[in-house]
C-alpha cells in the first residue's frame, strides 16, 4: 500500500524519556537522522482546481477523488487602491464547487444569495457541511449542510450562533461519520478555562456540550479527530510546585468512550492523536520544537525543528508524523523503541 503525501523525507525519532511528565527546564531535544528511504513509498500529486476569473478559494477539502471548495470575490470587490470598490452583481455571489479529479468535471453545488464568507468546508462522501457568515452584513455564523447522494437536495441551515451559548464570532468544524464537533468560548468571568467542546448529532439534530473547562491556544484551532481518537487539552491544570505547572491532554475514543490523560509540563498548542502517538506544539510564538508521546510505551520526547526553520502545521498518518516546515514537508518515522531512563 502506498501512502500519499507531498515530498516526504523520513527521519528517525528516538523517544528517550520513560515518563509522561517532563520538566520543561530539563528539556532534552531529540536529534534525528535524515534518509531518503521513504521516497519510494510516497507519491506526489498536485491538483489544480478551476477557479473563475477574479475569484479566490476560501476553503477546501478532498474526499476520495473529488475536491470540494468555496470561492468568493471579496478580495476583488474590495477597494485596495482608493479608487472605489467594485459594485457586486449576482455573478459575484459566493459558491461551493466540486471538481472530479478523474473526469475533470466541475459542478456548482451551492450558490449563496450574495457576497458572503464561507469557510470550513467538510465532506464525508455523503454530506457536505460548511460555515457561512456574511461579514459584509456583520451577521453571526451558521452551519449549512448539503446531501451529496441526493441530487435534488437543497442546502439547509442545521444550526447557528443563536443555538449555542458560545461567544466566538466564528468556529472551526470537524466532521465525523455521526457528528460535527467545534470549540466555543464560555463566559470568561465564570471560568478560568472558558472553552467548551460542542457536538451536533447528525441523526438526532441535537446540540450538546461534550466537554467544558478546556483551553485553546488560538480560537481557530480545529478539534482533532483521527482514527476515532479525539484530542483536547487544558493548560496549567495542576500546580506541581511554585515553578512547575502541569498541562493535561485528553485523548478520547469517540466510539468506545475510553479516555486517557497525558500530563505534561509544557504549554500545549493544537494536540493531535491517533492510536499510536500524540503530538503537540508549545505555542504559536515558538515553532522550533514538536513534542511526541508514544502511546504504547507511554514515553515522550521533544524534537528540534530549528534546522528546518520551524513548523507551520503537523498531523499523523498511521505511524508517520507529517510536519510542514519552512524547508518543505517532512516525515518523522520511529524505527527504534525507546529505552526507559526514569
Amino acid at each position: 500500500m502506498r501512502r500519499w503525501g507531498t515530498l516526504f523525507v523520513s527521519a528517525i525519532v528516538f523517544l528517550l524519556s520513560g515518563c509522561s511528565r517532563q520538566q520543561e527546564q530539563n528539556k532534552e531535544l531529540v536529534h534525528y537522522t535524515q534518509t531518503n528511504a521513504l521516497k519510494e513509498q510516497t507519491a506526489l500529486e498536485f491538483i489544480e482546481v478551476p477557479v473563475p476569473e477574479h475569484a479566490g478559494v476560501s476553503s477546501w477539502t478532498v474526499c476520495d477523488e473529488t475536491v470540494y471548495y468555496a470561492i468568493n470575490y471579496m478580495d476583488y470587490l474590495s477597494d485596495h487602491e482608493g479608487k472605489g470598490a467594485v459594485q457586486p452583481t449576482q455573478e459575484h455571489a459566493s459558491r461551493i464547487l466540486s471538481y472530479d479529479t478523474k473526469s475533470g468535471e466541475t459542478s456548482i453545488l451551492y450558490q449563496a444569495e450574495g457576497v458572503i464568507e464561507m469557510s470550513d468546508v467538510c465532506a464525508d462522501g455523503e454530506i457536505l457541511v460548511w460555515e457561512e457568515y456574511p461579514r459584509l452584513e456583520n451577521m453571526p455564523w451558521c452551519i449549512k449542510m448539503l446531501s451529496l447522494t441526493d441530487r435534488e437536495s437543497k442546502a439547509e441551515t442545521i444550526f447557528s450562533d443563536s443555538d449555542t451559548d458560545g461567544e466566538l464570532w466564528s468556529i472551526v468544524l470537524s466532521l465525523t461519520e455521526e457528528k460535527i464537533y467545534w470549540y466555543d468560548q464560555s463566559d470568561t468571568e465564570k471560568f478560568v478555562h472558558p472553552i467548551s467542546l460542542y457536538q451536533y448529532d447528525l441523526k438526532s439534530g441535537e446540540i450538546m456540550v461534550d466537554k467544558q473547562k478546556i483551553d485553546l491556544s488560538s480560537p481557530y484551532e480545529q478539534v482533532s479527530v483521527i482514527d476515532r481518537q479525539m484530542c483536547t487539552y487544558r493548560m496549567d491544570s495542576v500546580v506541581d510546585s511554585i515553578d512547575a505547572k502541569t498541562s493535561e491532554i485528553y485523548i478520547d475514543d469517540i466510539q468506545t468512550g475510553e479516555q486517557i490523560t497525558v500530563s505534561v509540563s509544557t504549554k500545549v498548542m493544537r494536540p493531535v492523536a491517533n492510536e499510536d502517538y500524540c503530538i503537540w506544539g508549545e505555542s504559536y510564538e515558538s515553532n522550533d520544537v514538536l513534542w511526541v508521546y508514544d502511546r504504547q510505551t507511554k514515553q515522550s520526547a521533544c524534537v528540534s525543528l530549528a534546522e528546518l526553520g520551524g513548523k507551520f502545521s503537523y498531523t499523523l498518518l498511521e505511524d508517520w508524523i507529517i510536519i510542514s516546515t519552512h524547508r518543505g514537508l517532512w516525515c518523522l518515522e520511529q524505527r527504534h523503541r525507546p529505552i526507559p531512563i526514569c
